[in-house]
């Protein structure tokens, strides 16, 4: 796939992270004459490259609003030019940032998944109640999310549940029975 391929190639600035990541979401965003004047490389549909053109001889801003398309087609473009060239991709943060946000999560999981855990405890029943209207959905939900993610399944130490498991066990190891968690 040639990455410019019924896309054209303008030059804008720094155009703010934010505003980005709501172009990137599909909604509309204001975009400002500095904002439009630069020496980045960005790839759009020809009718935004004719809009911001216009703009700039005009030396103001506009509202416009980017397709996904648009934003994949810019960062293959960036890619297939060695990534950072002419500054890089508009949209390459993006990209860093879910890469980032997932190496911390998975690095982070265990200090995480009791936050998760107490958020979904919340949140299910929340969802349940208002967007379901069927409060009696939030139970088996839950219990399928726990058995799914582990979110919550092991019980804490000290807990009355991992008191009967460590009974159980040293009830075991006396009699050489088996074992069944209760």
């Amino acid at each position: 796939m040639n990455p410019v391929e019924g896309y054209e190639i303008i030059r804008v600035g720094n155009i703010p992270q934010a505003k980005l990541k709501r172009a990137y979401n599909g909604n509309a965003i204001r975009l400002t004459a500095n904002e439009l004047s630069g020496n980045r490389v960005m790839v759009v549909h020809p009718l935004n490259a004719k809009a911001i053109k216009a703009a700039k001889l005009k030396g103001k801003g506009l509202s416009t609003r980017f397709s996904p398309g648009e934003a994949q087609r810019d960062l293959a473009y960036h890619d297939a030019a060695g990534g950072s060239l002419e500054g890089g991709s508009l949209w390459s943060w993006l990209k860093g940032a879910a890469k980032s946000v997932y190496k911390f999560g998975k690095d982070n999981w265990n200090h995480l998944k009791p936050i998760a855990s107490q958020l979904a405890d919340v949140a299910i029943p929340f969802l349940a109640t208002s967007v379901l209207k069927a409060p009696s959905a939030a139970f088996p939900a839950r219990a399928l999310l726990k058995d799914m993610t582990g979110v919550g399944v092991a019980p804490k130490k000290g807990s009355v549940e991992m008191k009967a498991k460590m009974a159980a066990l040293r009830a075991r190891r006396k009699t050489g029975g088996s074992f069944r968690a209760p």
